[in-house]
């Protein structure tokens, strides 16, 4: 996966309490907070954003 550009998250095999769907969210929220002027000025400029 790393040669073909993705990024590889470490991750237990097996782990009951930990949702990897959740981390899978913090890579466009962190895009959108560090590249954008911050709070958007309304919902419809947020939304073009995304």
């Amino acid at each position: 996966l790393a040669k073909q550009r993705f990024e590889v998250i470490e991750w237990p095999a097996q782990s009951l309490d930990l949702n990897p769907f959740g981390n899978m969210w913090v890579l466009p929220k962190n895009c959108l907070y560090h590249n954008f002027k911050w709070p958007p000025k309304g919902i419809l400029e947020h939304w073009e954003r995304i």
